[in-house]
């Protein structure tokens, strides 16, 4: 009879434990990975050591300068606080916001248009003649109860004083001026008032069409509330 002969297995590695075959002898792990890991665990914990080490460094080098800083920025305000430049500054503080109530964007943004011609204006009027001249008057009108009253026939006699007649003609050519301004600052407003009248007329028949106006209630007596029936 045959014999039947059985084929010797084949011996399988067993397998690691991360499903990989195992290149070492039997019975031991292969920790090649794990030792790979923790190599770069302390590369990242030697990274951040040596960055805390920085920024300590740097905190102890910047400390004495803040310090420094600091006790000057006090000392600093100490002294505007006694020399009234914070109560200055709250009171400027408070004027700013008394001004922001009472004017709007608008009359802010005019004045920004009109600061270059009342920058020009001051310039003119703070000149060394302009003031000494402005200086002269009020002294004048400060020794007012000093002046003689003149008649008629007094102020014709001044006349014939050069100063007085200089005097006279400058006052004159600022009636003229002032009132040259004026008739161009009323032409001005009637001009805008026929503008807003005529866009008025134009704009009133499209708004009846377009149903904008709400229509006028007939003027006649209310109807007046009917008497409750009494109860009996």
């Amino acid at each position: 009879m045959p014999t039947s002969t059985q084929s010797p297995r084949s011996a399988t590695p067993p397998a690691t434990p991360h499903g990989g075959a195992h290149h070492g002898p039997p019975g031991q792990v292969d920790l090649t990975p794990v030792l790979a890991r923790l190599d770069a665990m302390a590369a990242q914990l030697g990274y951040l050591a040596d960055r805390q080490h920085k920024q300590a460094e740097m905190i102890a080098e910047f400390t004495p300068i803040a310090r420094l800083a600091l006790d000057h920025a006090i000392t600093r305000l100490a002294a505007l606080e006694q020399d009234g430049t914070v109560a200055f500054l709250r009171e400027l503080a408070a004027v700013g916001q008394r001004i922001m109530t009472g004017f709007s964007p608008d009359d802010v943004r005019q004045l920004g248009d009109a600061v270059v011609g009342i920058l020009q204006t001051v310039r003119a009027m703070t000149q060394p003649e302009v003031m000494a001249i402005a200086a002269d008057a009020t002294s004048a009108m400060v020794d007012a109860d000093a002046v003689k009253p003149l008649g008629l026939f007094g102020m014709v006699r001044a006349t014939k004083d050069d100063d007085v007649q200089k005097g006279m003609a400058i006052l004159l050519e600022v009636l003229r001026r002032v009132g040259r301004g004026a008739g161009a600052l009323a032409d001005k407003r009637q001009a805008s008032d026929t503008r807003k009248a005529r866009l008025a007329e134009l704009l009133g028949p499209r708004r009846k069409q377009l149903g904008i106006e709400r229509p006028r209630l007939p003027a006649g007596p209310r109807p007046t509330p009917a008497a409750r029936p009494a109860h009996g």
